[in-house]
């Protein structure tokens, strides 16, 4: 699948760079890709954010199909500027694996 494969090639990046926080996960919760209590094993991770960061890409990656377009969503209708890049950079790597899949 397309989608998690770029995830995975973004995780290093995305790890680095995202700040976990209670909107972008009540969003994803709301459109029920990550349950109750990994929203709170998520939040709970004591290794800081990028423990954090980890949990919810490894919970997206083994989640359903729709699981990418509703992360994508979750970055870019946070407050957080550098979300809505990370949402930015994200699209373009998927493109970037679409047009290298259909050449």
């Amino acid at each position: 699948d397309i989608q998690r494969r770029v995830l995975r090639s973004c995780h290093r990046e995305l790890k680095e760079s995202l700040n976990v926080e209670d909107t972008v996960l009540d969003y994803l919760y709301s459109k029920e890709i990550v349950s109750q209590l990994e929203c709170k094993r998520i939040l709970r991770a004591t290794d800081g954010q990028k423990a954090q960061a980890d949990m919810l890409l490894e919970t997206l990656q083994s989640s359903g199909s729709t699981a990418f377009d509703h992360f994508v969503d979750a970055l870019e209708r946070s407050s957080r500027r550098a979300h809505k890049e990370l949402a930015d950079s994200v699209c373009r790597k998927l493109r970037e694996e679409i047009r290298r899949s259909l050449a």
